[in-house]
């Protein structure tokens, strides 16, 4: 299937943007500079009255493997995406497959991709920093700070986003347990880190940090 590429005039760092058909991932074109906290085209939703996701079962849900590993598991032409750098960064996608994966399926009001089965994928950290927002409200704990100062992080259990200078992404989704990070594998600026390397961006790039508290 030929891919598709949809530009828009927002400017955002390289998070693809997507035309979505509904059996199959369609890409979207990597953007500009990054506009921290705006909803994405065409996405709209009210908070959810559903339950608030279990910490425990998006831990246990989120996807550890590697990014050509973890594409090959979402079937349709994810697969085909593993080489192209506008899908280098998986943090949104990752996290969007741990909710679905806890029972919390993300709507199609909010959904940026699919997967080879039909479940919805978000595709962006700012899309998902709207999306998350709607569904449980503002952060329970959030810092603005200089790129560069150090960060203590609460030792509470939730969904941490955080605004960065990348060079190909506006930021970063994760799992955080008080401790470390759920994403032992993720690529920035195309080098493959593990454990809990996401703590040196939070301390030299993030500039604004917040968290969901989840139990």
């Amino acid at each position: 299937m030929t891919q598709i590429f949809k530009r828009t005039n927002l400017e955002e760092k390289q998070e693809p943007s997507a035309r979505i058909d509904r059996r199959h991932v369609v890409c979207g074109a990597a953007l500009g500079l990054a506009m921290q906290g705006l909803v994405a085209p065409g996405l709209s939703w009210a908070a959810s009255s559903a339950t608030r996701p279990s910490f425990n079962a998006l831990w246990s849900a989120y996807p550890r493997s590697d990014r050509e590993s973890f594409y090959n598991s979402l079937g349709g032409e994810w697969p085909s995406l593993v080489d192209n750098p506008s899908y280098r960064n998986t943090c949104a996608v990752r996290t969007s497959a741990a909710l679905n994966g806890a029972g919390h399926l993300i709507p199609d009001s909010a959904r940026e991709a699919v997967t080879g089965d039909g479940r919805n994928i978000i595709l962006r950290v700012r899309s998902m920093h709207s999306y998350l927002k709607g569904l449980l409200g503002d952060q329970s704990w959030g810092m603005s700070k200089k790129p560069g100062d150090a960060v203590t992080l609460p030792t509470r259990t939730g969904i941490i986003l955080y605004h960065a200078n990348f060079s190909d992404a506006s930021g970063h989704v994760d799992l955080w347990n008080g401790t470390q990070f759920a994403g032992q594998v993720d690529v920035w600026q195309g080098i493959e880190l593990s454990g809990n390397s996401d703590m040196h961006d939070l301390d030299t790039a993030a500039f604004e940090i917040g968290i969901w508290f989840l139990k």
